[in-house]
């Protein structure tokens, strides 16, 4: 079984300075250290102590703390409002990564107010993609999206800043993974690899690498998730970055774990932990403490996974992080119900059931009612067992439907995405048609108060101009296809979102029409039933399709039923599906009816346009 205990890592903070600073080799914090001790109390103290800070912060964080508390008192003492900022942004990072709220806020609140006061919009951008890191943490991640979001537009609309940019992808990338939304996270985290190409940051690129493999992780491709952490982390190792040394190694070994090689998995977990536990990083340290514990539990080092699970329960206990208590509950159950002592494992899973409930942990919360039912059974207590797995069979089919549902979600998420960047590309079209018609003006000014003659003035500016107008009437012809391109993929999501609502909703048919037969005949089943029959009826969403249809394929509808009038409705939503080229399990499901009624329906079709043998319906519609 896949492994459920996987790391949630925060992305990297966005800092002034590039990777010559981040991850610094020895050599260089050297040459700070050198320039810190000869230099005045001035400005340029202040920026040497906060690159010492960034040099520090994922290997030594303590020390980097002392440094940028130390640059925010000089700065203050010079008024120099820049450096205090910064410095309050660079003390709210370090409280960030310690898992420390309350100074985290109190800091980025400081820093944000003096950035404000400035009209820093770099400083705006610094401290919004702080708060986008802090509510990941906190597991909050359509606020934390929102927030990037406003990021990520303002760096592509008023501030020029591709390193920053590149960060900003690599972060709805990771907010995306959790969510679950795995190729909209794919397509941010390759936008990001596509930035960082053209830049010199290496470091950065690790990052992409890092989450490239846990999207890999996740989907079960185990190998490849190891290859791109490898990578990962012999950049890491170069630049004596620690904390990310730990999460690649944390990373690798539960991809070990997966692929059943528990000894290697150990290995990389413990070099790991060691890391976390240099550089003081609970939450680290506590996620690969519960690896550590499932590790063992496999290789039967019970006594060995009970210290690491009880340890990391108490850290998690102590940052009060409740689905970590929920994981670590659950894998103490299944250690003790792995060394057969069914009533600790009990004990243990009685926590979790509640807990899992009342934070909506449905993932541990169906675990665990199965683990329970298991460790019943060993007990002899079948009734106990029995009442167990009824719930976990029940939880199991929310789980498969809100599987659904993410599915459906992501394809609109998907759609949103899209619509926003044509309209990006769209407004940057029209910047540059406005852009060449100023060009046009600008000249015929300047050409009618130069005094020359009237036929150089013909000459010039009719030639001039019927380049400019070839250059209009070209991105003319590029906005038109890129609207009519975005249109195509409208109309595509729409219909694909039909098809996956209708499946959802057959499956949740057949599901309500079992336990029908199952617990007897009911109004409440029935009324159910008839709601789902309704819904899949529902000519309102084929409206809306008609309508993402018709901007696509213009007077379709109208040209067919002139060639073809005794034509149905039914048989010319099926039309406008195979205008689409869409597949007859897709057309199936968007119709709700079964393969072999498409069949049935393609006949009938066939019969009433009057097509030979010969004739193909496709290339015949097609050509409409």
């Amino acid at each position: 079984m896949k492994s459920l205990y996987l790391l949630l890592v925060l992305p990297r903070f966005f800092l002034f300075s590039t990777q010559t600073i981040i991850g610094q080799q020895n050599t260089k914090i050297d040459s700070l250290l050198k320039v810190f001790k000869t230099q005045p109390n001035d400005t340029n103290k202040v920026n040497t102590l906060q690159n010492l800070f960034q040099s520090y912060l994922y290997n030594e964080p303590e020390l980097a703390l002392d440094y940028a508390e130390k640059a925010l008192e000089l700065a203050q003492s010079l008024e120099y409002k820049k450096g205090a900022a910064r410095s309050y942004y660079d003390i709210g990072v370090y409280y960030s990564n310690a898992s420390q709220e309350d100074s985290t806020l109190t800091n980025y609140n400081k820093a944000a107010k003096l950035f404000n006061e400035m009209s820093s919009l770099k400083g705006h951008v610094l401290v919004k993609s702080g708060m986008a890191i802090f509510e990941f943490d906190r597991g909050n991640f359509d606020k934390a999206l929102k927030i990037n979001d406003s990021v990520i537009t303002l760096l592509n609309t008023r501030l020029n800043d591709s390193v920053a940019l590149a960060r900003a992808y690599g972060i709805q990338g990771s907010l995306h993974v959790q969510k679950g939304n795995y190729q909209i996270a794919l397509k941010q985290i390759l936008k990001q690899v596509s930035l960082l190409e053209n830049l010199d940051e290496k470091v950065m690129l690790a990052d992409s690498y890092n989450n490239l493999a846990a999207i890999e992780l996740t989907n079960e491709n185990y190998e490849e998730s190891i290859a791109y952490n490898e990578k990962a982390l012999g950049i890491y190792k170069e630049f004596n970055d620690v904390f990310y040394q730990a999460v690649a190694n944390n990373d690798i070994g539960m991809a070990h774990y997966n692929l059943q090689d528990f000894e290697t998995a150990d290995t990389y977990l413990r070099t790991g932990l060691d890391l976390a536990q240099k550089i003081g990083n609970v939450n680290l340290e506590a996620t690969i403490l519960a690896n550590l514990g499932i590790t063992s539990t496999k290789m039967e080092r019970y006594d060995q996974a009970l210290v690491f699970g009880k340890k990391s329960l108490r850290i998690v206990q102590e940052i009060n992080s409740k689905n970590k208590i929920v994981e670590n509950l659950n894998g103490l159950g299944v250690t003790y119900s792995a060394m057969g002592d069914e009533i600790n494992a009990i004990s243990y899973f009685d926590q979790v059931i509640p807990l899992a409930d009342s934070i909506g942990n449905k993932a541990f919360h169906s675990l665990a009612y199965e683990e329970r039912a298991t460790s019943y059974a060993r007990l002899g207590n079948h009734k106990h067992a029995y009442e167990d797995l009824r719930q976990y069979l029940k939880l199991k089919d929310i789980l498969y439907n809100e599987s659904k549902s993410q599915q459906i979600e992501e394809m609109r998420a998907i759609f949103d995405t899209e619509k926003k960047e044509q309209q990006i590309a769209q407004q940057e079209t029209e910047i540059a048609l406005l852009e060449e018609k100023e060009k046009v003006s600008s000249l015929q000014k300047w050409l009618l108060g130069s005094g020359l003659g009237l036929s150089i003035l013909v000459f010039g500016f009719g030639y001039y101009a019927i380049r400019q107008k070839m250059k209009r009437n070209k991105l003319q012809r590029e906005k038109v296809a890129a609207e009519l391109a975005f249109r195509k993929k409208e109309l595509t999501t729409q219909a694909l979102h039909l098809a996956k609502k209708n499946e959802t909703l057959e499956n949740l048919k057949q599901q309500a029409s079992r336990l029908q037969k199952k617990e007897g005949d009911s109004n409440a089943f029935n009324e159910l039933i008839s709601t789902i029959n309704f819904d899949q009826q529902d000519d309102k969403v084929w409206e809306n399709f008609t309508r993402y249809f018709e901007a696509v394929h213009k007077d379709f509808e109208k040209v067919v039923v002139s060639k073809y009038p005794d034509i149905t409705k039914n048989e010319l939503r099926l039309m406008a599906l195979l205008k689409m080229n869409l597949s007859s399990k897709e057309i199936a499901s968007i119709l709700n009816i079964s393969s072999e009624g498409v069949k049935k329906a393609r006949q009938r079709l066939r019969k009433k346009m009057n097509l030979s043998s010969k004739d193909s319906l496709e290339n015949t519609i097609m050509s409409i």
